[in-house]
């Protein structure tokens, strides 16, 4: 990875503060909401020029860049989309959600090889997204507060039976609990962090009341106990932050990155390198950076 070195200069205290980060700002891309690793390669959804995230305006794409380098490889890889966001790979496809719809393109030809129609919903912003098994998917509809499970071989889905919060949108199931993790943007700032268990009999939501609070979006889980999401902090503003949650200290802390983000989207969070690929939704970037130390240098945040 080709990286600039800079001094850490966010919110983190000077004894909790990592010395040096290594990070990169790519521009290029309009309103980019989701990242994915495929192969080499990271896939970036671009909502469009518009911004507008249900607008069936045909002008949303995805970018493929050079996980190796970090350079653009090809900024329209798939053209043709309205509003794409939350992204997932099975095997040699990526499943991607388009305001009522969830499509597949084939990984080496970018060509379209999935769709599924989920406009009887009602919904028009089909949201985040990810992966149970390699036949079950979960997508969040944010603007109708409820979760779907896809069946990709049957071209299927099922509406799971909670009450969702309110704004649901970033979604991780993690296999080792068999639990789906998720967050929410909620209203003025009181998105929440919650689980649903009990999947396959009685499935049943959770609020991780411990957990802070804001206009939530991306969610990652590196490793049992911990988990990663975004919140984009006061709206318009460039004062989102990633946000570390431990479930043994029940404490949220912000991960010590080199500054806060305008709209810091569907993230990703690569465990062998240590590098974040940041979305910066209100900006246009993709932000990488590689952060020493993720699992303990962090600094307490106090509600």
């Amino acid at each position: 990875m080709l990286f600039v070195a800079a001094q850490y200069c966010g919110e983190a205290t000077a004894q909790d503060r990592t010395p040096m980060n290594n990070f990169r700002e790519m521009g290029g891309f309009a309103a980019p909401e989701s990242v994915v690793f495929g192969g080499d390669f990271v896939f970036v959804s671009n909502v469009g020029a518009s911004g507008k995230a249900t607008a069936k305006d045909g002008d949303g794409f995805i970018s493929k860049v050079s996980k190796g380098s970090g350079m653009m490889v090809r900024r329209d890889w798939a053209t043709g989309l309205n509003s794409p966001k939350g992204m997932v790979v099975i095997k040699n496809t990526l499943y991607v959600t388009d305001i009522d719809k969830v499509l597949g393109f084939d990984l080496k030809t970018a060509k379209q090889v999935f769709s599924l129609d989920l406009a009887d919903t009602k919904s028009v912003f089909i949201n985040d997204i990810a992966v149970k098994d390699n036949g079950t998917l979960f997508v969040s509809a944010s603007d109708i507060n409820a979760i779907f499970v896809i069946n990709i071989n049957k071209k299927s889905y099922e509406k799971l039976a909670i009450d969702a919060p309110k704004g649901v949108n970033g979604l991780c199931y993690e296999a080792q609990t068999k639990t789906l993790w998720l967050n929410s943007m909620g209203e003025s700032g009181n998105g929440e962090l919650g689980r649903v268990t009990d999947l396959s009999s009685d499935p049943t939501y959770e609020t991780i009341s411990s957990a802070r609070k804001g206009t939530l979006d991306g969610l990652q889980i590196p490793e049992k106990g911990l988990i990663l999401y975004s919140d984009w902090g006061a709206p318009k503003s460039k004062r989102g932050v990633i946000l570390r949650y431990d479930t043994k200290t029940e404490m949220s802390r912000p991960v010590p990155l080199h500054r806060t983000f305008g709209g810091p989207a569907d993230f990703i969070f690569d465990n062998e390198t240590a590098c974040f690929y940041i979305p910066l939704m209100t900006e246009n970037k993709l932000w990488i950076e590689q952060v020493a130390g993720i699992l303990t240098d962090v600094d307490i945040i106090k509600d």
